[in-house]
């Protein structure tokens, strides 16, 4: 992993962006990646079909801390339409760093937890 690439992914895990507990929440999922033992939590508050905001909180290594921390910023502002079309290959360009295999699923956990959390949202 280049040294510039890994200082991005270490200042997004010291210094999430969006981690927290959002009181007003229009809804929360917990998920977890039982190989690594992550888990997070994550709240969506919604305003029509729009993503007001998204924070999530938890126990998890640094790749998805650092992942979590981009999604959120991501997507606030989109449509849950827009949201939904989001992939693991776009969220993990937007990290900025390559990753091994196994890395691939700590990256993506928050994903799953945003995608769980439109289908709740919209299954409501």
């Amino acid at each position: 992993m280049n040294n510039i690439y890994r200082e991005q992914l270490m200042e997004h895990y010291k210094h999430p962006q969006n981690r927290g507990k959002m009181n007003d929440a229009t809804v929360e999922v917990t998920e977890n990646n039982p190989l690594c033992g992550d888990v997070i939590d994550m709240q969506l508050k919604v305003d029509g079909d729009i993503i007001q905001d998204v924070m999530f909180d938890g126990s998890a290594c640094a790749v998805t801390v650092a992942a979590s921390s981009v999604l959120t910023e991501a997507v606030k502002g989109l449509s849950l339409r827009q949201a939904k079309k989001m992939t693991k290959e776009e969220l993990i360009k937007l990290l900025g760093v390559e990753l091994t295999t196994s890395r691939v699923k700590c990256a993506s956990l928050p994903l799953e937890a945003l995608h769980n959390l439109i289908q709740k949202y919209e299954s409501a």
